[in-house]
């Protein structure tokens, strides 16, 4: 059974680390009405940063909760595979963040349907590295190079055959498959198969009728790229990346350390 809004709550926690608590009397008369008392054993896994020089360290805090805000074990200056192993041994729901980043990523022995498995498809080397400036869409890396999550947006051409009856994805699937491995990139349709699952009601009706959708008709294909600006990790990994024929392409990066969605 899914766990409730309130169950799901302790594990969406803010970019701002809450830090260790004190571990309170099992015997506290708050326990008997805390609405997070059945939520499992967690340890929460996220990179360090030198608030002093600004940067982002490759290095890995990790911290046990036995139950909501009580941290009863924790452990600093790991790397991240330390810091996941560490986790592993005290709880089977084990979750990682990274960067300025706000997912959280599962990566233990017990996956939470919450969250995507670690690692991600776009997370860029964890060693130390500048954190990106806010106004990065502007700056840049503010004259550092910063690791760019560029992020290859590739639309059949045909794109509404897939909503027919003919369902070409498996055609599809083999030529963004093929073109990725040749630069040793991973690849998804999720946005894709949700837009075609939009459509498809809409275009199999008579006459067909329009629609609405928020997915992007596109595969998305990852690629990593150290630059100085989004515009020069875009041009990099165009000139590297042949795509296959038949599909519309459009390049688009951010730092690899701040959220595809997250935009100041």
């Amino acid at each position: 059974m899914r766990p409730s809004a309130q169950e799901r709550s302790p594990f969406e926690c803010s970019s701002a680390d809450p830090g260790p608590v004190v571990v309170e009397s099992a015997s506290d008369p708050m326990d008997a009405a805390d609405p997070h008392a059945d939520r499992p054993p967690v340890v929460f896994v996220k990179e360090a940063e030198d608030s002093r020089t600004g940067r982002l360290l490759g290095r890995f805090n990790a911290r046990f909760e036995r139950a909501w805000r009580k941290t009863t074990d924790a452990a600093e200056d790991l790397t991240v595979d330390d810091a996941i192993v560490w986790g592993r041994a005290r709880a089977g729901l084990v979750l990682v963040r990274f960067g300025r980043r706000v997912e959280l990523w599962s990566a233990g022995a017990t996956p939470h349907w919450s969250y995507p498995p670690w690692p991600p498809p776009d997370v860029p080397p964890l060693r130390p590295r500048p954190v990106p400036p806010e106004d990065w869409q502007a700056v840049g890396g503010g004259g550092s190079e910063l690791w760019w999550a560029v992020t290859i947006r590739l639309t059949p051409e045909d794109v509404l055959a897939g909503a027919s009856g003919d369902d070409p994805r498996d055609r599809w699937d083999v030529a963004v498959a093929t073109a990725a491995a040749a630069r040793g990139l991973g690849w998804d349709r999720t946005q894709l198969d949700r837009f075609l699952a939009d459509a498809g009601p809409a275009l199999a009706s008579a006459p067909p009728q329009g629609f609405a959708t928020a997915w992007s008709p596109a595969y998305r294909v990852y690629a990593m790229e150290s630059a100085l600006d989004a515009a020069a990790a875009e041009r990099a990994v165009a000139r590297a990346f042949r795509p296959p024929e038949g599909f519309r392409v459009v390049y688009t990066a951010r730092p690899a350390d701040i959220s595809e969605y997250v935009r100041k």
